[in-house]
């Protein structure tokens, strides 16, 4: 898979290639002036040499980067300059996993950090004018005695409505009541003028039938 750079007519040309392909993988640009993609597995883009390098591996073994599934987080640029990794799918013998890992560009390593009530995959994410990360929805993959209420989202059977609100100030989640809209496959959103959130992505049915529709028109 490779990265896209700049052309000079302002269109983009192919540049280095990512160590493995991936699909959609979570991008940030980071204040040094390099990008970040933290999905199978982390690695920096240099837009000035055009060039592609490895980044520190996060902490959290995950299933899907093994095997080339969808990324299983989102990822959130924080006030402080730290990236926050938001959703897991554990790879098997992963003990106690967490659903939050935070990238320190000023140490180039990966740290810890608080679940939430309900551990899951694929949460739409959204940072606040306030600092602090709204995270909704996902794939529940926590202990069957304490799950959530689910409903279908075509193939996945557990798409929950959970919302859980982070503080960096605090470094814990608090729980919300439960969203509206059963949320999956990731995604970021953002705050609309009056503090409410406008998610920018379809959910998970949507844009499977979106990607049905395009596969069969190429046919």
């Amino acid at each position: 898979m490779r990265c896209c750079g700049t052309g000079a007519l302002g269109g983009s040309s192919p540049t280095d290639a990512f160590n493995l392909a991936t699909e959609i993988p979570p991008p940030l640009l980071l204040r040094n002036g390099t990008v970040l993609k933290t999905w199978r597995y982390p690695e920096f883009y240099n837009a000035g040499t055009g060039t592609c390098s490895p980044a520190p591996n996060m902490l959290e073994a995950r299933r899907g980067a093994a095997i080339g599934d969808h990324c299983d987080h989102e990822i959130v640029y924080l006030p402080d300059g730290r990236v926050m990794a938001i959703g897991i799918d554990p790879a098997a013998g992963v003990v106690n996993p967490t659903m939050v890992e935070f990238y320190d560009p000023a140490a180039n390593a990966w740290t810890r950090g608080p679940t939430t009530r309900h551990h899951r995959l694929r949460p739409q994410t959204v940072l606040l004018a306030d600092g602090r990360v709204l995270a909704w929805g996902g794939e529940y993959n926590g202990p069957p005695a304490t799950a959530p209420s689910f409903r279908n989202a075509r193939i996945v059977s557990n798409c929950t409505n959970v919302a859980d609100l982070y503080d960096p100030a605090t470094n814990a989640w608090r729980p919300l009541g439960d969203a509206k809209r059963w949320a999956l496959i990731g995604g970021s959103a953002r705050p609309s003028a009056d503090y409410t959130v406008l998610p920018e992505v379809v959910s998970f049915a949507r844009r499977q039938r979106e990607r049905d529709a395009h596969r069969h028109a190429g046919r």
